[in-house]
């Protein structure tokens, strides 16, 4: 159904290319704006190298410790210690120079299990995918995703700054997503 989907879209912005009122455009959005793009059917066929959104990331098993994440180059936070932050700086710096990169972002809960946070910036847009499947006290949610148009920051009600994400295709996943700026902020 969705590759159905992506493929009228596809059908009408080629249409909309070739007609003679330039002034209707799918998808349209201010320069300083990423275009967001259209979500294909399975986003894990598609490769990142192709300009198009994958979630990139190895599949993780139980128990997955800090250590380990830190070794496979997660951006970790075990209770407000971190590990890998210079990846977090690159992924931010991929997208103010509208180069592609990834990064997955691993917190750990009380209890010490994993919750995991993947981006994947293509130039043009995020691919977030949320999972908290190996959360044993949480609602297992099923590795939800969303396209996002970009990433910001914004003043929580304590006063810290944020990122968050903004422009995604589905609010509810991209509500999940909440990263300290400053480490300190998060202790």
């Amino acid at each position: 159904m969705m590759l159905k989907y992506a493929s009228l879209v596809a059908a009408i912005a080629l249409l909309a290319g070739c007609s003679s009122n330039n002034q209707v455009q799918l998808g349209h959005l201010p320069v300083t704006e990423p275009a967001p793009i259209v979500k294909e059917a399975d986003p894990a066929a598609i490769t990142e190298t192709s300009g198009a959104l994958e979630s990139v990331f190895p599949k993780v098993e139980a128990p997955y410790l800090a250590e380990q994440a830190a070794d496979n180059g997660d951006v970790v936070n075990v209770h407000g210690r971190y590990y890998n932050l210079d990846k977090w700086d690159a992924f931010i710096e991929n997208i103010a120079l509208k180069q592609s990169g990834k990064v997955r972002l691993t917190k750990y809960t009380i209890e010490g299990d994993p919750i995991f946070y993947e981006l994947v910036y293509n130039g043009d847009a995020i691919l977030y995918t949320f999972d908290n499947g190996m959360d044993a006290f949480g609602n297992d949610l099923g590795r939800p995703s969303t396209i996002c148009e970009g990433i910001g920051t914004k003043q929580t009600d304590r006063g810290d700054e944020v990122y968050t994400l903004r422009g995604c295709d589905q609010d509810e996943t991209a509500d999940t997503f909440f990263w300290a700026v400053d480490p300190d902020t998060t202790k």
